[in-house]
Formats: C-alpha cells, sequence, structure tokens
C-alpha cells in the first residue's frame, strides 16, 4: 500500500480514504502490539540474552520503518512501484512461516517458558500464552511487511535507476554526434537527483536490514550446525530460514552494486563529453565540474559504498564468527 498511487476516484472521499488506509493504520497497530508485548515478555517472563537480541531487532526494524515513511511523508509521489508479484511471493513465505511457528515443538517451547515462570500468576498464565500467539504471529507480518517489502522495493528501484542509466548511455553517442549536449547534460541531472533521493532515505533502512538480515542468518546456521534437530519441521523451517536470508541478501546488494556500476558508466560517458565536444569544451569543463562532478552512489547509511565485494565480505565475516562462536561452544563442552 505505501509503495502505490492512491486513486484520484477516493481523494475527495474521507470514508473511501480511510479504508484505502486501513491496512497502513493496521500494520502500526501490529507494530505496536509487537513492541509493548515483547517488552512485556522482558518484565514477567523471560529476559535471556535472546529475547533481548529480538527486541532489538524489533527496534531496529520499527526505526527503519519510521524513517522509511517520514522520508516518503517528504518526498510524496517520487519512486512509488507497484511490487504486487513480489508481494504474492512475500505472502507465500509469510504463511510458511506462519506454519512453522504452529509447529507442535516450537509452541511448546514457548508456553513451557510461561507456565514454568514464577512472577505469573496462575490464572494470568493461559492469558498469557494466548498472547504470546498473537505476539509471534504479529512479528512474522511486522517482518514480512518491512524486510519483505522494503527488499522488493529496494530491488525495484535499483533495477530502474539502473535501466534509466542505460537508457541515458545508449542516447550519449546521439546526442553527442547531434552536438546537443545540453539535452545530454539535463538528462544526466534529472537522473542524479533521482539517485541522490533513492540515497537519502534509503540507506539507513537498507542498513539496517542488511545487518537483522546477516544476524538471522548467522543464528540459523548456527543453530544447525552445533544443535542436533531431531524434529523435521523444525530442521526444515531453520534450512528454510538460511535459505531465505541469502536471498534477501542477494537481493540487497548486487542490484544497487550493479546500479552503482552503471553510475560509475555513466560518470565516465559524462567526463569524456569536453573530449568529443572541443569546441565547447572549456564550458563544458566548467559546467561538468560544477554540477555534474559529485556522484551518489548507493550506500549503507553512509558508511560503505554498496558493491559486488561487499557481499563476500559480508558472508566472509558471518563465516569468520562461526568459527570463534564455534570454537567457544566447543571449549564450553
Amino acid at each position: 500500500m505505501e509503495t502505490m498511487p492512491k486513486p484520484h476516484s477516493i481523494s475527495g472521499n474521507e470514508l473511501f480514504s480511510f479504508i484505502w488506509n486501513s491496512p497502513n493504520y493496521a500494520f502500526k497497530g501490529i507494530l505496536f502490539l509487537v513492541v509493548v508485548t515483547q517488552i512485556m515478555w522482558l518484565i514477567f517472563i523471560s529476559n535471556t540474552q535472546r529475547d533481548w537480541a529480538v527486541f532489538m531487532v524489533i527496534v531496529l526494524h520499527v526505526s527503519a520503518y519510521i524513517s522509511l515513511v517520514r522520508s516518503r511523508e517528504k518526498e510524496d509521489g517520487d519512486l512509488r512501484i507497484s511490487v504486487l508479484v513480489y508481494g504474492v511471493i512475500m505472502f507465500i513465505m509469510f504463511m510458511i512461516n506462519q506454519i512453522g511457528y504452529f509447529c507442535p515443538k516450537v509452541r511448546k517451547y514457548i508456553h513451557d517458558e510461561i507456565r514454568s515462570s514464577a512472577s505469573v500468576r496462575k490464572e494470568l498464565k493461559e492469558h498469557l500464552i494466548f498472547l504470546s500467539d498473537i505476539f509471534w504471529v504479529s512479528v512474522i507480518v511486522m517482518m514480512y511487511g518491512i524486510i519483505g517489502t522494503f527488499i522488493g522495493y529496494y530491488y525495484f528501484v535499483c533495477i530502474c535507476i539502473k535501466s534509466c542509466f542505460t537508457k541515458f548511455i545508449l542516447k550519449s553517442d546521439t546526442l553527442i554526434s547531434q552536438c546537443d549536449y545540453q539535452s545530454f547534460l539535463s538528462f544526466h541531472e534529472e537522473i542524479s537527483q533521482v539517485m541522490a533521493l533513492a540515497n537519502e532515505f534509503l540507506s539507513y533502512p537498507v542498513f539496517i536490514n542488511v545487518l537483522c538480515i546477516m544476524c538471522v542468518l548467522f543464528a540459523y546456521s548456527y543453530n544447525v550446525a552445533f544443535y542436533p534437530i531431531d524434529d523435521r519441521k523444525v530442521y526444515f523451517m531453520q534450512m528454510f530460514g538460511i535459505i531465505q536470508s541469502l536471498m534477501s541478501l542477494f537481493l540487497l546488494i548486487i542490484p544497487a552494486a550493479g546500479c552503482n556500476r552503471a553510475l560509475n558508466l555513466v560518470q565516465e560517458t559524462i567526463k569524456s563529453v569536453p573530449g568529443w565536444l572541443p569546441q565547447h569544451c572549456k564550458v563544458l569543463k566548467i559546467y561538468i565540474r560544477k554540477t555534474h562532478n559529485k556522484t551518489f552512489p548507493l550506500n549503507l547509511w553512509n558508511i560503505y559504498v554498496i558493491d559486488e565485494s561487499l557481499l563476500i565480505s559480508a558472508l566472509g565475516t558471518l563465516l569468520t564468527y562461526g568459527f570463534l562462536v564455534g570454537n567457544i561452544h566447543n571449549s564450553k563442552e
């Protein structure tokens, strides 16, 4: 709903506008429910490192969602892309995760935690068990509502920007041969503005998503490597989580890296324009230096510029920490 333009036919009708925006209101309510329920879990039931890790992941994703909503309100109407097919795929994955939660062993562990808690009265335990089911369903809704849809949105944004760059490079030869450098530079300026806008409000959410995906990938891999899993359903869900995390990581990094590579080609084309038009060489050099010299590559919160080597580096870091934690685990045993 956030990525689709609002139909003009309902703009003047408050009731239809409310119905159109109701999924957004419901999703915000789910976010609030998830945060409050996790805080209650930490206070009354359990406050282990795992529970605090879940809470931190939730807070990070809520902050990424707030950042996206605020940026979209500032630049309303820009970068709106329909991701219906991707949304259907995400819904299927969401249903698989829901089925995975409701398999007996996963639910039994959480319910036993509540029943064995000494800080909760007996008459409240059944209500808390019901709330825990709602909580985990809401967590999965939140994760797919933020992570899944954001990955699809970011992927399609990168594809669209890259296609604009490719179109620009293809048109550049024709425009240079016609000595139409003004249209050439104007076209580049428009694309640069879109790139700067995308980089401005997407860099923080993509950083949070990459960070959390790496943590989830590490957790699933660690469980598969060091804990024997007798239940086939649980093992299937762990492997599904690993594959899903890897796919999410690839969908975030590879399209953005391709977009940045296309940006570098565009910059090389821009720098070569004065050489192709010697009669306007001096004017073009001054103009390019003044307005087209700065680039806005897609990055992770202005810390890392995204390229293919970042993917190898991230997986290498994950493997290194895996060996480190594995050695600690073996030494304890």
